[in-house]
């Protein structure tokens, strides 16, 4: 566990002066963008995995975010462990983009979700975000994938989730990222 260094010093510090407001601010700038949007999901990646990113979300405004960690639950237990625990809802397929080194193909993924209650992390100095924040989990992973990279997501959000239409809504509202992450890849290969 390192204590020492840039990382030991980011834990003492309020959200606000780090590198990761950028991705609360980002929001609040989508939020005004499309006030008069009938509804409004921020989508984001492992990186934007920040409690104080849903607990301080513009109002009326949903998130999808990519769990980065194993959080620790309000109940005492963990965030992998719960949605692990659960019983599968269903299958779906997903058809896969062939990438570099690897082919175009088609996926079976098992969905599993769960209503969560994350606690604040200790570590936090942010002492005004709540204790717990009341989220749900979708958990889709790729079944006889075999060898190599397969399909494993674990999607927190603010959006309803009670029954697998509901969680394949998520998945697919997550499945957008791809359109931006080419359009990023093409800007920073193609020098623009």
């Amino acid at each position: 566990k390192r204590e020492t260094g840039r990382k030991g010093k980011r834990r003492k510090l309020p959200t606000t002066a780090k590198e990761s407001q950028r991705w609360l601010d980002g929001a609040d700038h989508a939020a005004r963008a499309c006030a008069t949007a009938r509804q409004l999901t921020i989508i984001a990646d492992r990186e934007s995995d920040i409690y104080a990113a849903f607990a301080l979300r513009p109002a009326g405004a949903h998130m999808i975010v990519r769990a980065a960690q194993d959080r620790s639950l309000g109940d005492g237990g963990l965030l992998f462990g719960k949605v692990d625990a659960q019983p599968e809802a269903g299958r779906t397929t997903l058809e896969l983009p062939a990438k570099p080194g690897r082919a175009a193909r088609k996926a079976t993924l098992a969905v599993h979700f769960a209503c969560v209650a994350l606690k604040r992390p200790k570590n936090t100095v942010d002492e005004d975000l709540p204790d717990t924040l009341n989220l749900n989990i979708v958990d889709v992973r790729e079944v006889d994938a075999g060898l190599g990279d397969c399909v494993h997501w674990r999607l927190l959000t603010t959006r309803p989730v009670t029954d697998m239409r509901q969680a394949l809504v998520v998945v697919d509202l997550y499945r957008r990222r791809w359109a931006i992450e080419q359009l990023f890849r093409t800007m920073k290969t193609q020098g623009f």
